[in-house]
């Protein structure tokens, strides 16, 4: 059968199962109109699919194939979310399996969620099943019509809910009207300014009112003073200004959630709407006031025209407050706002100093003699003050007590004294160690101090930026710097990485020698040489995702690495520091590769973004792989026992 032939009955929907059996395989572009063809059995599918793995085409068009096998669509859905959304065969398989896309994770299958338009099918069970990040993806892309819109006001997913009023007017619309807004011939008016006087009203806790007096006006429910008050003390102390640190829990945010929910939770005529945005509002409050390691940016940032996350939820939970005053007595409204009032008293806003806030339990802890004359503490003249040298030496883990946030500044100076930089070598945390040595130029001599830093992290970073610790490093195992070459001038770095370099290169050739073909390594310098092979292996095939896999093989690879290094006598204390270091960089790599196995990270997380950049893991395995050749060396196997094995 010739190639045209072939093609016509690919092409011909009368083609039967039988006739469409005798063309598979032929090329390409005959599995490519088979894919599409009705008649496609599901056999013939899953052989298509299994011979054009790669081919984004093929694959493609079979999976939306309506006889395709489920396990396929399983397997491959997360690479192909879209053919599998538009498979006809779909929701008949959700029928029987209703959170069957429930199993699907991966940069894929969440930017399907981006797409214009979605089965219905998909939609409902967005719905009622999505994940949070997944109905989020999907509300934030524009042009969806707002009958779509106004079906996730049912969500589950409470910051999903309150998303829709940033996203969609008509939602903004809604809940504004739950909480009695009100505005003449509203359907005639353009979406942009219907927004805007919704804005205004939510914003209108700012007008004074004599005292008691509780109104409305155009639709407008307004706060009695003492509540207004309070509120207004609340938003200029703790949230206007930036993010007040509390060292106790409770602390104030807490407090004050927990306030605002026991009061309005009573308040059964607020619709589910009205209920779903204030849980978010209120958890956005808890999350700003414990933001862990890291500040919650997404809520905190904005520009002078712009609100952020906070101020929205703050003046919304206000908005929720006006219409709840509205409906109750003058006295329980007031009686909130003395019950505000005295938790702001039992929540002192602490001193203010810089970027970091010290609280009056930490301004206990700082000795007397580095207040000045008017009895203040200043942390911007910590360094320069001349007394400091005497506090540390008296107790040198002092400056323990600061935060990074209140050092950095300090920390990423030029000029810093001589006795801090002995302090930050021997005491300094690691977060106060990174922002001093990476965050500002330093000389070498500077640099030195911290070779012996008892952080390997921060060991291993300063090989990458300072020479002079690279040579040490290379010179502790065996490096002598060629001759010069005039005809190719070279730098020491460029020396040490082609020394280190063909040490590494070194261990294909002990590969071949020692490690047999199949099963474990008859020496300890071929099992050692096979454990680094196969981790680098794993992560340039596959990511690192089979790390973590319950077989523990990677893992204890790793590990007789690690133990093998360190036990070696003849590496230095700065060698092992870097073995160290460089172990826990393939155990990160491991992490990493779970995380992308479990779709929290892409694929491109496993380079670091840069396929043609040499990420840390790749210097890790290049440094341990120098260390082995060398290993091997001191240590020769038996070469009669690899002969007979």
């Amino acid at each position: 059968m010739d190639q045209s032939e072939a093609i016509q009955i690919a092409k011909s929907k009368k083609s039967s199962t039988s006739q469409l059996e005798k063309l598979l395989g032929i090329d390409d572009e005959i599995d490519l109109l088979l894919a599409k063809h009705p008649n496609t059995s599901t056999a013939m599918l899953n052989d298509i699919l299994k011979r054009s793995y790669s081919k984004e085409k093929i694959s493609r068009s079979a999976m939306a194939h309506p006889n395709i096998d489920v396990v396929y669509l399983l397997s491959r859905g997360d690479e192909y979310p879209w053919s599998m959304f538009r498979n006809s065969a779909l929701p008949a398989v959700m029928q029987s399996q209703k959170n069957f896309l429930g199993r699907f994770r991966g940069e894929k299958f969440e930017n399907a969620f981006e797409l214009k338009s979605l089965p219905d099918v998909v939609v409902n069970w967005l719905l009622s099943h999505g994940r949070e990040e997944f109905q989020l993806i999907f509300v934030s892309t524009p042009k969806r019509s707002p009958e779509i819109l106004a079906k996730f006001r049912e969500s589950r997913h409470p910051k999903v809910v309150a998303t829709l009023l940033d996203k969609d007017v008509n939602s903004y619309l809604a809940w504004a009207k739950d909480l009695g807004f009100d505005s003449p011939a509203i359907d005639e008016i353009a979406p942009s300014e219907i927004r805007s006087r919704i804005d205004v009203w939510v914003a209108s806790k700012n007008q004074e009112l004599p005292a008691g007096a509780v109104t409305s006006k155009e639709g407008i429910a307004l706060l009695n003073e003492a509540l207004l008050s309070a509120l207004k003390s609340i938003e200029n102390l703790y949230f206007k200004n930036g993010r007040v640190a509390f060292e106790k829990r409770p602390q104030f945010y807490d407090d004050f959630v927990h306030l605002l929910r026991d009061t309005v939770n009573a308040d059964a005529t607020f619709t589910q709407l009205v209920v779903k945005v204030m849980r978010f509002d209120l958890s956005e409050i808890e999350r700003f006031g414990h933001p862990g390691r890291k500040f919650p940016p997404d809520i905190a940032k904005s520009g002078y025209y712009v609100k952020s996350g906070l101020e929205k939820s703050f003046d919304r939970l206000v908005r929720v407050l006006a219409s709840w005053s509205g409906k109750q007595p003058v006295a329980r409204s007031i009686a909130l706002g003395d019950a505000l009032a005295k938790l702001i008293s039992d929540h002192p806003v602490p001193i203010v100093i810089e970027r970091g806030a010290i609280s009056p339990s930490l301004l206990l802890k700082i000795p007397s003699e580095l207040f000045d004359d008017a009895g203040e503490f200043h942390a911007s003249n910590l360094f320069a003050n001349p007394r400091l040298p005497a506090v540390l030496k008296r107790d040198p883990n002092f400056l323990e007590i600061f935060s990074v946030e209140q050092l950095e500044k300090a920390l990423r100076s030029r000029r810093i004294p001589e006795f801090v930089l002995d302090w930050l070598a021997s005491h300094g945390k690691k977060e106060h160690q990174t922002i001093f040595l990476f965050g500002a130029k330093r000389s070498p001599a500077t640099m030195a101090k911290f070779q012996n830093s008892r952080y390997k992290d921060v060991v291993a970073r300063l090989l990458d930026r300072d020479d002079g610790i690279y040579l040490s490093w290379a010179t502790d195992i065996g490096f002598s710097r060629p001759a010069p070459n005039d005809d190719f001038p070279t730098t020491l770095r460029w020396d040490i990485d082609d020394w280190v370099n063909t040490l590494w290169n070194h261990n294909f050739a002990l590969w071949d020698q020692l490690v047999p073909k199949q099963g474990k390594a008859p020496t300890p310098q071929g099992e050692l040489v096979r454990a680094l092979g196969r981790i680098q292996g794993e992560y340039n095939k596959n990511g690192m995702m089979n790390w973590g896999d319950g077989s523990r093989f990677y893992e204890n690879f790793t590990k007789l690495i690690h133990a093998t290094l360190k036990a070696e006598k003849s590496f230095s204390r700065l060698v092992k520091k870097i073995i160290d270091a460089d172990i826990a960089e393939i155990k990160r790599s491991g992490q990493r590769g779970l995380d992308i196995g479990a779709g929290k990270l892409s694929r491109s997380a496993v380079f670091g973004g840069n396929i043609f950049v040499q990420g840390n893991v790749e210097k890790s395995h290049e440094r341990l792989g120098a260390l082995i050749t060398l290993w091997c060396e001191r240590h020769p196997p038996d070469l009669a026992s690899c002969l007979t094995a």
